[in-house]
């Protein structure tokens, strides 16, 4: 079991197992000015063999600081397709809300995914501060 797509975006969905992605591959945003909210999703998919218990954890860090800024773990079971060979790779997606997560300041960022008993994947982005931008923000 792996991660094996971590994808920074404007927007992510699941339908009927296909994770879509708009405007993936984000490596940095701009804000007026910090703290200021993520506003991207995070599109994650996990490849595995038929039927799985899944562990997965998600870590938000700014580079050179210990502590994560924002963490949650998720655990269930991906159900194969009983039309699939037993052993037969097979994949999970997930589309993450992270539109709400704070970015204390500019600087450089990972998000880490990680599965029990697999490997990983990070993604790093940079935000930058660009005051210029005040009047044309907005969230939603």
């Amino acid at each position: 079991m792996h991660v094996s797509s971590l994808i920074l975006c404007d927007a992510a969905t699941v339908r009927e197992g296909l994770i879509n992605v708009i405007g993936g591959g984000l490596t940095y945003i701009r804000r007026p000015s910090y703290p200021a909210p993520l506003v991207c999703d995070i599109a994650l998919t996990i490849s595995h063999r038929g039927s799985a218990d899944i562990g997965l954890k998600v870590v938000l860090r700014k580079d050179g600081e210990p502590q994560p800024l924002s963490e949650f773990e998720l655990e269930g079971v991906a159900e194969a397709s009983p039309e699939m060979p037993r052993n037969a790779y097979t994949s999970t997606s997930f589309a993450i809300d992270a539109r709400a997560l704070a970015i204390p300041g500019p600087g450089d960022y990972t998000f880490t995914a990680t599965v029990k008993g697999g490997k990983g994947m990070t993604v790093s982005f940079g935000a930058q501060e660009d005051p210029s931008l005040e009047n044309q923000f907005s969230v939603r």
